[in-house]
């Protein structure tokens, strides 16, 4: 659903192939795997300067991407429940 919403794809495993050519990589895997997957992403030698990954964990901060800021890419934290009012009301009218 996310992915739909922000007119992206949803891709269901860390292969480095799959963030290639994104802006955007939301990664939204239990807190205990976001680390490999983001060692696995770095590992595949992909240029990541530009692209943005978020991970969507509840207890971790960014520095658990650190594979992959090392790589070029920018790097953050997007808890689910954080709000975003401006999109929030374009969305509610897109499903009315």
């Amino acid at each position: 659903t996310a992915a739909r919403l922000l007119g992206g794809v949803a891709i269901a495993d860390s292969n480095p192939a799959a963030v290639a050519g994104a802006e955007t990589v939301l990664i939204g895997v239990p807190d205990r795997a976001i680390a490999e997957v983001a060692r696995e992403i770095a590992a595949g030698g992909h240029d990541l300067g530009g692209v943005c990954f978020l991970h969507l964990a509840g207890a971790l901060d960014a520095r658990v991407l650190e594979p992959l800021r090392a790589c070029g890419a920018a790097t953050g934290s997007l808890h689910p429940l954080q709000t975003f009012p401006d999109r929030v009301a374009e969305l509610v009218d897109e499903q009315i």
